[in-house]
């Protein structure tokens, strides 16, 4: 099955008149066929199977301060609300489906006709984008494969920038080509030819700072590549997208480590928030990576450390607004906030917290590690100061 990633973006390319942002770009490897030469049609049927439904959110209000002046969580009442996710990908993607076949048929009547040719390549950039595949049949090539002669054929004749934005997505491809299996390939010679063209590119720079990160490269060095791509002023929340997801590929404290400070860099720059993805992907990555080393972890003091008792607080906030909760969660998230709270020296709304999930485990006749650190937490700060 097919689905789309959709994410809080941009518009990407000509076509649409804007950027692209936090895409998941994928597109195959093959040779570029000869000028007019016939290129295979992306049917209506499939498609439709790349774009999901709409879905509908209710605008829910963004947090306000989660504590009364005693520091009580609020509870919650009714139904948790979700800030409504950026769709203007999702717009774009439908804009991209119904216009590939238009814009097939004036290019089958026109070959040469370059402004054509240009809008079917953003159409085919962002409809490859947003492909991902789940489930144990289907295929990234299942999508590229129709779509790419025309990336390669707009390639014959783009310069610069432009080139280079195809060439890094042509190594992209290579990436999601090789996760299906294909072996031989090689990404990064792409990504060299792309910064060739534009040595600032934020697609090649990006891309090539996650690909060596898959490949269990220095991070310093791929954080080298992110640096470069964000300095080149473009698709600012694509590449951050990217690197959070990099810096996640893997279980890998450093790497964890250094994602944290990314987000807390991108709160106090006033970035959007990472975590207000349409699929809560990203949001599951950073909620997984906090629980693991915040919950008994064997590097808990080496997590709490990576940044200052306030910042680490205020990120926290930021990544997990209490309005946002899943009520299942709710428990481990005033432990977390607890925890940031009495590192902060906040000590009496971190011990109303505890209090608060004490009694609230309790009366749930609960046991296990949250109601142990809970309980530890307690004990600190009914401790003298």
């Amino acid at each position: 099955m097919l689905l789309l990633l959709l994410t809080a973006a941009g518009v990407h390319g000509a076509a649409q008149g804007g950027t692209m942002s936090d895409i998941f770009i994928s597109y195959a490897r093959e040779d570029p066929p000869p000028r007019g030469a016939p290129r295979r049609s992306v049917g209506a049927a499939r498609l439709g199977g790349l774009v999901g439904s709409r879905h509908p959110h209710r605008r829910g209000l963004w947090p306000q301060d989660p504590h009364s002046a005693a520091g009580r969580p609020l509870r919650h009442r009714g139904p948790v609300t979700w800030p409504p996710p950026d769709d203007r990908v999702a717009q774009a993607v439908e804009h991209c489906q119904a216009a590939w076949q238009a814009r097939e048929r004036t290019l089958a009547a026109d070959s040469g006709n370059t402004t054509a040719l240009d809008a079917q390549a953003d159409c085919g950039m962002m409809l490859v984008a947003h492909a991902r595949t789940t489930g144990n049949e289907a295929h990234f090539r299942d999508v590229v494969d129709p779509i790419t002669p025309v990336l390669y054929q707009a390639l014959e004749t783009a310069r610069g920038a432009r080139a280079a934005d195809l060439l890094a997505h042509l190594g992209w491809a290579d990436f999601l080509r090789a996760r299906d299996g294909v072996g031989g390939l090689r990404p990064e010679s792409f990504y060299r030819r792309a910064l060739e063209q534009d040595p600032d590119n934020p697609y090649a720079n990006a891309m090539w700072g996650h690909w060596i990160l898959w490949q269990h490269g220095a991070l310093a060095e791929a954080q080298a590549r992110f640096q470069r791509a964000l300095a080149s002023g473009r698709e600012r929340e694509y590449v951050r997208w990217l690197q959070l997801v990099a810096l996640m590929l893997f279980s890998d404290a450093p790497l964890e480590f250094e994602a944290v400070r990314v987000a807390n860099e991108m709160r106090g720059n006033g970035e959007p928030v990472p975590t207000n993805d349409a699929e809560r992907r990203v949001w599951s990555k950073c909620w997984n990576l906090y629980y693991h080393h915040l919950l008994g972890g064997t590097q808990q003091a080496a997590f709490l450390a990576i940044l200052p008792p306030a910042e680490h607080l205020a990120t926290f906030r930021w990544l997990f607004p209490e309005s946002q909760m899943p009520p299942d969660k709710l428990h481990l998230w005033v432990l977390f906030l607890a925890t940031f709270q009495e590192r902060s020296g906040e000590r009496l709304a971190a011990h109303s917290n505890y209090a608060w999930l004490q009694s609230a485990l309790r009366s749930q006749q609960a046991s296990g590690r949250v109601l142990d650190q809970t309980e530890e937490g307690l004990r600190r700060l009914s401790g003298p100061q």
